[in-house]
């Protein structure tokens, strides 16, 4: 019944066509390789774990192109809840675990060393022949805007890679213009900017790197960053999705935004995820390098 939908009447069958849309074309993905690090520490681990799944529930069917990414702060401990997360997106994408070596906590401290332990292992892996050359760093407090998010987010930062930009990400502009953190980095310019490897103690990263990043940036943005923002609502939430064209929202400070993901999920219920052969087990194929 699309009329007593969550999202409304028009914003349902816009969801009822584009997953017709996907029914048809299930394989018909960017061939851009994207790594998903999704960054957690003990403190928001249940949320991360939580989102993981939800990206892999939006899938279809196994997907190769993309390499998710289980990005943990180095005081991270194995539990049976990340395991069966673990398991649970194997089944959609080539999943791994990299833990960062560094030993910053708190804010702002804390997120700058787990960004730059993983940025750093990223950087490693790519120069030892690791296909995935670019990376979206993210977080738990974001969400996809849309089921095709991977692909749109990909073809966003394809373009701006053919102007010669590294970065993908949401451009603010506070305190003097930076990107905000939740953005897309091809792995060349972690190695090509070594002052990016260190962060005066109590600045915020994506601040104190704003000098370094900014130039970087290209036009086509992806990612939408309302930072504190709380209450998102349908309508705004399908705004920045369909006549914005993002892929990603970013830093909301309540479940206002993962509401309104959810009404992705229910249009794919007659897809529940495939298991596939030897799918119970992440690729475990990467080296978790030290700093």
């Amino acid at each position: 019944m699309i009329e007593n939908g969550p999202l409304g009447a028009t914003a349902e069958a816009h969801l009822a066509i584009e997953d017709a849309v996907r029914a048809l074309k299930p394989g018909a993905h960017h061939d851009l390789p994207l790594a998903i690090a999704l960054q957690f520490y003990p403190g928001d681990q249940v949320e991360a774990l939580r989102l993981a799944c939800f990206l892999a529930d939006l899938e279809p069917e196994y997907r190769d192109d993309v390499l998710l990414i289980f990005a943990e702060r180095f005081d991270v401990q194995q539990s049976a809840e990340l395991s069966e997360a673990i398991r649970h997106c194997a089944q959609k994408f080539p999943v791994t675990q990299l833990r960062s070596a560094r030993r910053e906590t708190g804010h702002p401290d804390g997120c700058f060393g787990l960004f730059a332990g993983i940025a750093d292992l990223c950087y490693r892996n790519y120069c030892h022949i690791w296909p995935w050359a670019n990376v979206f760093f993210c977080e738990a407090d974001g969400v996809p805007l849309r089921w095709d998010w991977i692909d749109v987010l990909k073809r966003a930062h394809a373009a701006n890679l053919a102007q010669g930009k590294r970065i993908t990400g949401a451009f603010m502009a506070a305190h003097g213009g930076h990107i905000n953190g939740t953005h897309v980095e091809h792995c060349s310019f972690w190695g090509a900017n070594p002052e990016m490897h260190i962060c005066r103690r109590g600045c915020a990263w994506d601040l104190f790197h704003a000098r370094s990043m900014l130039p970087e940036l290209g036009p086509a943005p992806g990612i939408s960053n309302l930072y504190g923002a709380q209450a998102i609502s349908p309508s705004v939430f399908r705004t920045l999705a369909n006549e914005c064209g993002h892929a990603w929202l970013s830093s909301v400070k309540d479940d206002s935004a993962w509401k309104c993901a959810q009404a992705l999920l229910p249009h794919m219920d007659a897809r529940r995820p495939r298991r596939r052969k030897g799918s119970e087990k992440s690729d475990g194929g990467h080296d978790e390098n030290t700093d």
